[in-house]
């Protein structure tokens, strides 16, 4: 359902009448195909989901900057916004459906709620697996950065988590922190792996949002210094909001705001005696001996009579006791609100952030394997799909670095679907029997992951 006032059917389609700027929601998941703008239709998008069904939205003022040609959408995700037209019927959503070539009634199709498209054209397995060690074997081309990169990932939480906490409520002002700390890195990373020519890289970096203005958002609002927990108070930096600035000097600065008022009414009304005092039943006061009650300005306002002093208080001396006595209290209500505020517009984010945390878990993934197959010598393996297992001094990559020297005896495995579907393993207890099998199913994981294996050669197998 769209966030509409109504509709009137229109030629080949629907038009819904919406107020400029109303979010459009995909009216089911699919893959976006098409996004542009011609004459008729101004700006529009294109969606294909199953079933041989094709959306279009037109009459756009803007799209949503990561729904690109290719991207999935699920059912319900903003796609875009409704466009002001020049059109007599004012803005409005223009939708149509159309299912092998010709227009169907928009109002008769459910559209699927779940989509069984890829996101990009499903690449075989032989494919994928090349491009994956193409990127590795370009980070290790180029050492340099690929430790940079390293250091720079190092800084960034898991993102996905910490988007998990905001969306269910859960995240602290720490979480924040390591959010805007972790945002911090992506100008960088992104900018290191700009220089990379691998097709893995190069979606990586088309994927990263650099996420600017929720890193000047949170810079802008979260104090460094945040304590662990939202009711201790102290969450709001200084400057971000003008009451909370006000209230926090008034829980702070009270005292010193009550000697100034004190020090300019003995001044101004020449009662040297004048003080400014406090109790609990009356709050703050100004108490005048009777000695000097005549001298007393007509705008103070009496609030007691004692025997040897009359107690009076003034519009200006009231402000000020609102503010002290009710600092603490509207601060902390005030701060949570602000923060309950930053969270919900963070949240509203969340498949921005969630599309630049994949590529970054991504990036991270293939620089620790990259590491690791610089470190322990680990090689290209080559990629089949006949089932072949061909490999040549393999080790046990564990093993292996439990022995110093390089004392690991290496060996060789050849396996197959023809004549060689099974071995037969035959040796005293402690002889390695085991390790040798395992070594071999490691090496075979490793492959099928997308890492380096450790042989001096390696043909691998495709396997379930």
């Amino acid at each position: 359902k769209h966030p509409v006032l109504g509709y009137t059917r229109a030629h080949k389609g629907v038009d819904f009448r919406a107020s400029t700027g109303t979010p459009i929601p995909a009216a089911g998941a699919g893959r976006v195909i098409a996004r542009g703008y011609n004459r008729g239709h101004g700006n529009y998008i294109k969606l294909r989901h199953n079933g041989s069904y094709e959306t279009l939205y037109a009459h756009l003022s803007r799209f949503v900057k990561n729904v690109k040609v290719g991207t999935n959408v699920r059912q319900g995700q903003t796609i875009g916004y409704v466009g002001s037209t020049g059109m007599s019927t004012g803005p409005h959503l223009h939708y149509e459906i159309i299912k092998d070539g010709k227009h169907v009634n928009p109002m008769t199709v459910k559209l699927p709620a779940i989509s069984n498209l890829d996101k990009k054209e499903k690449k075989n397995f032989t494919e994928y697996r090349k491009l994956m060690d193409d990127a590795i074997e370009e980070l290790n081309q180029h050492i340099i950065t690929r430790e940079e990169l390293r250091e720079y990932l190092d800084a960034v939480y898991d993102l996905e988590r910490l988007m998990g906490k905001i969306a269910y409520k859960s995240a602290t002002p720490k979480d924040f922190l390591a959010l805007k700390n972790s945002l911090k890195m992506l100008p960088a990373i992104r900018l290191l792996l700009s220089d990379f020519s691998s097709t893995l890289w190069k979606e990586i970096v088309e994927d990263i949002d650099l996420l600017e203005d929720i890193t000047t958002l949170i810079e802008d609002a979260i104090d460094e210094d945040a304590p662990l927990t939202i009711t201790e108070g102290n969450i709001i930096k200084n400057g971000y909001n003008e009451e909370v600035d006000h209230l926090r000097l008034a829980k702070t600065e009270g005292k010193h705001w009550l000697t100034d008022l004190e020090t300019r009414e003995r001044d101004r009304t020449g009662i040297k005696s004048l003080k400014i005092k406090f109790n609990r039943v009356f709050g703050y006061y100004l108490e005048v001996t009777n000695s000097y009650k005549d001298a007393v300005p007509k705008e103070w306002i009496r609030k007691q009579t004692l025997t040897n002093a009359e107690r009076y208080t003034t519009e200006e001396l009231k402000k000020m006791e609102e503010d002290i006595l009710g600092a603490e209290d509207k601060l902390f209500s005030l701060e949570h609100a602000l923060f309950t505020e930053l969270r919900d517009k963070i949240a509203k984010e969340v498949l921005r952030i969630q599309t630049t945390a994949k590529a970054i878990a991504k990036t991270d993934v293939f620089a620790s394997l990259a590491f690791v197959a610089e470190r322990n010598r680990y090689v290209r393996p080559t990629i089949n799909e006949r089932g072949i297992i061909n490999i040549k001094n393999g080790r046990h990559p564990v093993v292996e670095q439990m022995i110093s020297n390089d004392m690991f005896v290496e060996n060789d495995t050849c396996l197959d679907n023809d004549k060689n579907r099974v071995s037969i393993i035959t040796g005293p207890n402690m002889a390695g029997k085991s390790t040798y099998m395992r070594q071999t199913a490691l090496i075979v994981l490793m492959a099928q992951i997308g890492s380096f294996v450790p042989a001096e050669y390696a043909k691998i197998g495709k396997f379930n």
